[in-house]
């Protein structure tokens, strides 16, 4: 080879890498997205099994029949309330999230994790979860319509991981898998979702009739339409 084919060969070479970059960087994605919906359907499946243990209940976020304080998730498998479903225990971590001793095992691979603060990588539906004013909520029994009512999402948030309806603070789903969030759901499928497809106060939705959708509201939901809006 002379000089002038081996740069052309390199500049071939370039321009091919460059072509096949995009396309790398779009399966790199999809694999994390599939991760991803893999892990948030296994957390609404095993509070599912949670339920079957505890007398049809799925796991409040915070607080037992005891008042002793646990979180479902928890990455110490001794407290965790979905942990030991999941078989893994970080201690000092929980499930999907990320601190100053790291990053779960269990988060999403499109989760960036940041030593400074505590955040939250996968949020659990406010209605469902919250300890003083949804005990009805837990109960699988009083569900309408499970396969439209939501458990668990992606989200990054450093106020905990209970995630809402409302776009208060940053307890809000998170759309990080190209403007796309996975939803658990209380029959225990995944799917995914855009912001515009679901009933939520950032879309566009006035506050009342998000927190009055099937989508959030299991047991008295009075609109059972996701396509409601002001």
């Amino acid at each position: 080879f002379t000089l002038i084919e081996l740069l052309v060969v390199i500049a071939i070479i370039a321009i091919l890498a460059a072509m096949l970059m995009p396309a790398l960087q779009q399966a790199r994605e999809r694999s994390k997205t599939s991760d991803c919906s893999s892990k948030i359907n296994t957390l609404a499946k095993v509070n599912l099994l949670y339920a079957s243990d505890n007398d049809d209940f799925v796991a409040p976020a915070w607080g037992n029949f005891t008042k002793k304080l646990r979180y479902w998730g928890d990455g110490d498998i001794k407290v965790g309330l979905l942990t030991p479903y999941i078989g893994i225990n970080q201690p000092n971590i929980n499930l999907g999230d990320s601190n100053e001793h790291g990053t779960s095992k269990f988060a999403c691979l499109s989760f960036q994790g940041n030593p400074a603060k505590t955040r939250s990588g996968y949020g659990y539906n406010s209605l469902i979860s919250a300890d003083s004013t949804s005990w009805d909520k837990r109960k699988l029994t009083r569900y309408k319509r499970p396969t439209l009512s939501m458990f668990f999402c992606d989200m990054d948030s450093v106020n905990g991981a209970s995630v809402t309806y409302d776009n208060a603070a940053d307890n809000q789903p998170l759309y990080r898998h190209n403007n796309f969030s996975n939803f658990g759901f209380a029959d225990g499928h995944c799917k995914a979702y855009t912001m515009q497809e679901i009933p939520h106060k950032a879309r566009g939705d006035s506050k009342t009739k998000a927190f009055q959708n099937i989508f959030w509201d299991p047991t008295t939901a009075k609109y059972l339409d996701w396509k409601k809006r002001t």
